[in-house]
């Protein structure tokens, strides 16, 4: 179901949506290094998932220690709320602390 689009917006609302997501201070490094590989710790509500999503990622591993945001709110109750964020393929979600992802994270410096 698509988003409406907010007054005083131009274009469709996943254009605004995306162009909103990568003009915010957490989206600069999305645009030095487009479409990056992507550790997102404390994945929680998916904001950061899919703002990595927008920037063109493809490979995103999302770590959110809280079983009860990750599983039973992100993946059941508000699924379908959240563009089911966590159910895509590009993204892997990791329910843990995230220390053990950190360390065995193939470009870890541990």
């Amino acid at each position: 179901m698509p988003l409406p689009a907010s007054p005083g917006r131009t274009g469709s609302p996943h254009d605004d949506d995306r162009r909103e997501l990568a003009s915010g201070g957490p989206g600069f490094p999305y645009a030095v290094r487009p479409a990056p590989k992507a550790l997102i710790i404390g994945a929680g509500g998916g904001y950061d998932v899919a703002r990595a999503l927008s920037a063109g990622s493809r490979d995103i591993t999302a770590v959110e220690i809280n079983p009860i945001i990750a599983e039973t709110l992100m993946q059941d109750k508000l699924a379908r709320e959240t563009h089911r964020l966590y159910q895509r393929p590009e993204v892997r979600l990791e329910v843990e602390d995230a220390a053990p992802s950190c360390a065995a994270h193939p470009r870890s410096t541990r």
